[in-house]
Formats: C-alpha cells, structure tokens, sequence
C-alpha cells in the first residue's frame, strides 16, 4: 500500500511511502530493538520511539540513517543498508501504527 508522504521543512519533494514494505523492514531491523509497538525494552538502551513520531518525518528518517548516539540510548546507523525511501517507509509505517 503506498500512501503519499507530506513534505516537511526542507523538503522539495516528498518520497513515497510503502507501509507494507515499511513493516517488512520494521520487522527485519528495527524490532529486535524497540519490540512491536515501538516502545523499546524496559530497562535497555533502546528507548520508547512513539514519543517522538511526531516529529517532522524528514527528520526521522535522518535519524534512522544516521543512528543516534544521543540521550538514554544509542542507535546504529542504517546509510548503507537502506535506501532514504526504505527508511521514510519504515517512519511512516510506525506513524501509521505506534501510538503513544
């Protein structure tokens, strides 16, 4: 299912959104860390991510591709291994499905 991303701050031109394949690479990278629902595991170094799917999708994916090595946990980054298209749609599918 693709689903047409806003453009954010900065952004000419929005990239498409495929939450099936945003879930299939959710589930591949991205669960082990922060579970099902997003919300991290207790007591890890992998926080709770819904807080922060408010925030602008542009900035989101540069934090899946870039990592984190910042406040209570550190993320690897992904450059490489996804494309910005694979990670705007693993952003997009947790928009879609993790709530707080």
């Amino acid at each position: 299912t693709f689903k047409a991303s806003s453009a954010s701050k900065g952004t000419a031109v929005a990239l498409p959104v495929d939450l099936e394949k945003g879930k299939e690479l959710y589930d591949l990278h991205c669960k082990t860390c922060h579970q099902d629902d997003g919300a991290g595991l207790a007591g890890s170094t992998a926080p709770d991510v819904r807080p922060r799917l408010s925030e602008p999708r542009t900035e989101l994916v540069q934090t899946v591709l870039e990592g984190r090595n910042e406040g209570n946990g550190k993320m690897p980054a992904f450059e490489g291994k996804l494309t910005r298209t694979d990670a705007n749609s693993i952003v997009g599918y947790m928009q879609e499905n993790f709530k707080p």
